[in-house]
């Protein structure tokens, strides 16, 4: 499905919430997952979620999950053969509860 403007994005998304805070990941060695949580109010489990770093994180892979009502997991992984550290600061993350309409 594309998404052309405010009145077909209106359609799909039913509601838009988001958080932030600031952590800390610390060191992924080689293979290891390091998570972080954020709340963020009104978010539901199955939502969407979109998640921003306040610098770049280089070689290693991030993304979001609703773990529970009001909590968002970030989790990082490392898939190089060293150690690497995401950068501390404050992370964001947005999340979409989608509607019925998406195909």
């Amino acid at each position: 499905m594309t998404i052309l403007g405010r009145t077909s994005f209106q359609r799909v998304v039913q509601q838009v919430n988001s958080g932030s805070a600031s952590v800390t990941p610390g060191a992924a060695t080689t293979g290891i997952t390091v998570t972080v949580t954020i709340p963020v109010a009104g978010s539901l489990v199955g939502d969407v979620v979109d998640v921003s770093a306040p610098a770049a994180i280089g070689n290693l892979t991030m993304s979001g999950e609703v773990t529970a009502a009001g909590t968002v997991t970030v989790k990082f992984a490392n898939v190089t053969a060293g150690s690497l550290t995401a950068p501390a600061g404050v992370y964001k993350a947005v999340t979409y509860t989608l509607s019925g309409d998406v195909a």
